[in-house]
This record gives structure tokens, C-alpha cells and sequence, in this order.
């Protein structure tokens, strides 16, 4: 009946605009109801699984799990566990595709998020290994692109501003 009001007209824009006021409506008052009753649960799910899952009187009942995954696993050829070679092509040429598309200069919430991971720690600290030479002419060019932005220009001073080198 929704698609025979949408096709309309006059009624079928204004019926597709009150449906997106409410749902947007809807998410704004109770978005954080729900996330927060998602997540106080799947917490206490969690810690229940896992709680489980490492108690001693379980332990031996696990370890047949897992052997018997680990026979059935063995008893299977190789070729049967891997994914055909189109699918690997495929997903191979995927991941490429993307580790090529440049993050957005002014998302603020990447930045935020690779400071809650490495917070100070040194470069040297982190134990990178050497980067393979596609990847870093990539995130060189990556680089050269945020430096020679507009945000990346900002920064620049705001750094030199901060250390007294400007």
C-alpha cells in the first residue's frame, strides 16, 4: 500500500517525508535508550559466555569440542577449507581498492580514534616493521595530499605555533 501512496503525485513525496521525520524522530528520542539496553546486555552476555567458557567444570567438556573439530577439520581435504581462487582474486582486489581510497582529511573521529590507540607512545616504540613499497608510496601520497590541503596547511601551523618554530 506504501508503494501505491509513494507513486502518487502529491501524496506519495509528503507520505516519504512524514515516514523520514519519524523514523528520524524516533532515533533521536530513543537512539540512546536502545544503545544503551543493547549494551548493557550484550556486556552482561559477554561476561556471562565467557565466563562459562573458562570455568574448570566446563574445561573437559571443551576440549572433546575441540577435538572433535580438530578430527573432522583433518579428515577434510585442504582445497575444501580454502575459498576458490576467484573468491580469493577477488576479495584481494577488493582490500587493495580500498586500502587505496584516501581517509577524509577533516573526519575528526580517525584522528581522535588513532590517539586513543597509540595515545604518546613513540613511532619507535610501536615495533612497525618496514612497510612494503606500494603501501608506503601510497600513504605518501597520502601525506603530500593532507599536507598540501587546506586542513593540512592548518595543522601545520597550529604544530609550529605549539613548538615555538614558527
Amino acid at each position: 500500500m506504501g508503494n501505491i501512496i509513494n507513486g502518487l503525485p502529491i501524496l506519495g513525496p509528503m507520505r516519504a517525508q512524514v515516514v523520514q521525520s519519524v523514523k528520524r524522530e524516533t532515533d533521536r528520542t530513543l537512539g540512546k535508550q536502545v544503545k544503551s539496553f543493547l549494551g548493557s546486555y550484550s556486556t552482561m552476555a559477554t561476561e556471562q559466555v565467557a565466563s562459562m567458557v573458562l570455568s574448570q567444570e566446563n574445561s573437559a567438556g571443551f576440549a572433546q569440542a575441540r577435538r572433535k573439530l580438530g578430527e573432522e577439520l583433518l579428515k577434510r581435504p585442504v582445497t575444501s577449507l580454502l575459498p576458490p581462487e576467484a573468491t580469493v582474486v577477488e576479495l584481494r582486489d577488493s582490500l587493495w581498492a580500498l586500502v587505496q581510497l584516501p581517509l577524509p582529511a577533516g573526519d575528526a573521529a580517525v584522528v581522535d580514534r588513532v590517539y586513543e590507540l597509540v595515545g604518546d607512545i613513540s613511532l619507535c616504540d610501536l615495533d612497525i616493521p618496514p612497510t612494503p613499497e606500494p603501501v608506503s608510496d601510497l600513504m605518501s601520497r597520502a601525506l603530500n595530499r593532507f599536507i598540501v590541503s587546506e586542513e593540512g596547511k592548518s595543522f601545520t601551523r597550529a604544530s609550529l605555533h605549539q613548538t615555538g618554530k614558527e
